[in-house]
């Protein structure tokens, strides 16, 4: 800590500009000003000198931000006509805008009072400018951090990106092989010990040629060539070909883009096209190539179809495909209207990180509070709190946390129930502890244990626990702290339930959770001070912008009411 010259070696200097120039430059800027105004007050015989600034709300209206002696406050507000009157003002600020202003007592006016008082007034807006220089580098060595750990994140994503395509092909090569390959060599094992082989013959080439016919399709599904090389628009109406209704494609977007992009957002519309179109009802694929408000170019499908399917069945089945968009920066959106449907993805143009998620609509409060995630362990670096700073945002990676609370432990129904959960890809069953409270009262999801050992997974998105007024007939669906996603649900409908409430929510609820244990991880354990930066700020405006968590909360509190 730099150490302040002793007054009477200020008050010695020549001008204020010397007695700042005996100042570090290391030295705090408020403890800066304090040594400023206290030379002022001494040269001058003042019996107080104090600094003003003008109100954000009301530049009319000025406040007391500083005064020497620092008990000496005449006055802690005053309007801009009452100091423009005050013989010994010195007011900073373009044209009749006010934006600081330097008092002295009131004494004899001299010429040497009014040019200290015009020399200090200068130099603490020197001061003024170096505290807002200091503020504007925190910001942007926080920023450069986070996009450094983007940068680091982006390997991380595009792996798993990789990792379900894995999967994926996988699980279709054995499913393939299981369902198709596994009659036809039973019925070769059959045709050899058959004496009359014509009839079987015809029957089995009738089987040949479906099963190379449905190969071909499961390759094009693997690997697209025609995706590659003629184009999204092409890809899509060869998969639209096989369909019963009538399609139309119009649009078109760039030729040259990235293949995971491609990529992604071809699987996707297939399974749109397949969820939405399996009555055989009339499709419509508009392909675009869409500026968002963000300024973050990108490719953009918008299938709609009449049909009588639900929002959130929709959601629910274009889950994983919509999970790997928003690896990629992207975003899904599901709407329904009388009889219609529609699905809306949007995918950008080039595989970059996401900065401060300005690749993501301003709606997509998933990826927001993802951006805050991965800029607080760029903030923690190796420092206390890293950790489970990390485990945070790998948190969000994960399927929805659901705990099943008030069943009799080791029954029958609570097995069953668990098993049902516990067996879902796309949920987590995690237990709450018992000295715990399941529904906080603060609207967020509390911590469960002890924060400072990290138990940070241990939070759950919603839980299930009997209904209160049919226990052993109904469940209810809460979502933690705010009220309820769903009541009065009979058990034998548990997974669609799940499916409609839960899975169909899954970033919004992931998004919340990670939201309130992110406030709370910054308070309990901040980050180094040399790197907070601008974290308060932003962690405020990412709180106060969750307008879609207010529509949330509100609906379950109208549920429990």
């Amino acid at each position: 800590m730099p150490v302040l010259p002793a007054p009477e070696a200020l008050a010695s200097a020549r001008s204020a500009y010397a007695a700042l120039a005996l100042l570090d430059p290391r030295t705090p800027v408020p403890a800066a000003r304090r040594a400023l105004l206290r030379r002022l007050a001494d040269v001058t015989h003042a019996d107080h000198a104090q600094l003003w600034r003008a109100r954000t709300d009301d530049p009319t209206r000025l406040r007391a931000v500083m005064c020497w002696p620092p008990d000496a406050v005449p006055s802690r507000e005053q309007g801009t006509t009452e100091l423009r009157r005050f013989p010994h003002a010195l007011l900073h600020g373009p044209q009749d805008q006010v934006h600081t202003v330097l008092t002295l007592a009131p004494g004899r006016s001299s010429r040497r009072r009014r040019r200290e008082l015009a020399d200090t007034a200068n130099c603490l807006m020197v001061l003024h400018q170096r505290e807002d220089l200091q503020t504007e580098l925190r910001r942007q060595v926080g920023y450069t951090t986070q996009l450094a750990g983007e940068v680091l994140d982006s390997s991380r994503r595009l792996a798993g990106v990789r990792e379900l395509e894995r999967r994926r092909v996988a699980a279709e090569v054995v499913t393939f092989s299981r369902g198709r390959l596994t009659p036809l060599q039973t019925g070769i094992d059959r045709l050899m010990r058959e004496p009359d082989l014509d009839g079987r013959l015809g029957d089995l080439r009738t089987q040949l040629d479906r099963l190379l016919t449905d190969f071909r399709s499961l390759v094009r599904g693997i690997h697209p060539q025609v995706l590659y090389r003629q184009g999204l628009r092409a890809a899509l109406a060869e998969v639209a070909s096989a369909h019963p209704g009538r399609v139309r494609i119009t649009g078109s977007v760039p030729a040259r883009v990235d293949q995971e992009v491609a990529a992604s957002l071809y699987y996707l519309s297939a399974a749109a096209l397949h969820a939405l179109g399996a009555g055989g009802s009339d499709l419509e694929i508009v392909l675009e190539h869409r500026l968002l408000a963000s300024r973050a170019a990108g490719l953009q499908v918008t299938v709609q179809a009449r049909c009588d399917r639900t929002e959130a069945a929709v959601r629910a089945e274009l889950a994983v495909d919509a999970g790997r968009l928003g690896t990629l920066g992207g975003w899904v959106g599901v709407t329904g209207g009388p009889g219609t449907v529609q699905v809306v993805a949007w995918v950008p143009d080039r595989l970059e990180p996401v900065s401060r998620a300005a690749l993501v609509e301003p709606g997509n409060l998933y990826a927001r509070v993802r951006a805050q995630a991965l800029s607080l362990v760029a903030r923690y670096a190796d420092a206390a709190g890293s950790a489970r700073a990390r485990r945070l945002l790998g948190r969000m990676d994960e399927p929805v946390h659901v705990a099943v609370v008030g069943l009799e432990e080791g029954s029958r129904r609570t097995e069953r129930i668990t098993e049902t959960v516990r067996n879902r890809p796309d949920l987590v069953l995690v237990p709450v502890l018992p000295d715990s409270p399941a529904t906080p009262a603060d609207g967020l999801p509390t911590l469960r244990g002890d924060l400072s050992m990290g138990l940070i997974d241990t939070v759950p998105d919603v839980i299930v626990r009997p209904s209160p007024a049919a226990p052993e007939a109904t469940f209810d669906v809460e979502l933690p702290g705010a009220g309820l996603l769903r009541a009065g649900a009979d058990w034998r409908d548990l997974s669609e339930v799940l499916t409609t409430e839960v899975v169909a929510r899954a970033d919004l609820l992931r998004a919340r959770t990670a939201l309130g244990t992110l406030l709370r991880l910054a308070v309990v354990t901040p980050p180094p001070a040399h790197r907070l930066g601008s974290m308060e700020t932003d962690l405020e405006e990412l709180r106060l912008g969750a307008t879609e968590l207010v529509e949330l909360e509100r609906t379950a509190a109208l549920r429990r009411g």
